[in-house]
């Protein structure tokens, strides 16, 4: 898991910090052992752009936070709205107890 975390840009003190989290979200999430190596395989064939990893890293991030929102917040917000980033971005950092994502479906 260390491998893939370094793969997509984690810093070693990201990685020791928030292992405990991502291994849980990837627990609920039922992701497997198998899955990160073969998740492993693919940012290792496919993604050699160091922006693109740091992109997915971003997104492992918020797909962390989006499985354990109801564990270490109190409130969610999650609203449609593909014109406006920037609100979704407000209120993800306007208190600590509140997760706020977006979604482009």
């Amino acid at each position: 898991m260390e491998k893939l975390l370094k793969m997509l840009e984690f810093s070693d003190e990201e990685i020791k910090e928030q292992m405990p989290r991502i291994e849980k979200a990837l627990e609920r999430a039922k992701i497997t052992d198998e899955d990160i190596e073969r998740g492993k395989g693919i940012f290792t064939n496919y993604y050699e752009m160091r922006a693109t990893r740091k992109i997915m890293g971003l997104w492992l991030k918020r797909f962390v936070d989006l499985m354990l929102w109801k564990d270490e917040k109190k409130k969610a917000i999650y609203h449609i709205h593909l014109g406006v980033p920037r609100y979704n971005i407000l209120m993800h950092y306007a208190h600590p107890e509140i997760y706020s994502d977006s979604s482009t479906a």
